[in-house]
């Protein structure tokens, strides 16, 4: 488990949370950097390590999970051991299981937009 730090937390105006939709859609419209990195994520890619006696081989990917980053930018909070389902990296549909995990970007989303 990774260890969590904390990095201080970040008010945003009332006035901008009110209208962060609209906001958003202006900084998307205007910055097409902006506007790609909204609708990314992180995705988390889960791999099988070789055996110890074939250490020549190479990881193999098994699944992947994924987070959406508009989640923490509505929330403006971070996502904090978060359950998500892994996917099957073959079909890409199928559940293979769940992990853990924290994303800690909304002080730096959130500054982003602000700026």
């Amino acid at each position: 488990m990774s260890e969590l730090r904390d990095y201080g937390r970040q008010a945003v105006p009332n006035s901008v949370c009110s209208r962060l939709p609209e906001f958003r859609w202006l900084l998307a419209h205007r910055d097409p950097v902006v506007g790609v990195f909204l609708t990314l994520g992180v995705k988390f890619t889960v791999v099988s390590d070789p055996p110890e006696d074939e250490q020549d081989m190479e990881c193999e990917d098994v699944g992947f999970a994924h987070i959406g980053l508009q989640e923490i930018l509505q929330s403006g909070k971070d996502i904090i051991n978060r359950s998500i389902e892994i996917y099957d990296a073959q079909t890409g549909g199928q559940v293979i299981g769940k992990m853990t995990v924290t994303v800690e970007a909304a002080v730096a989303l959130q500054s982003i937009l602000l700026k």
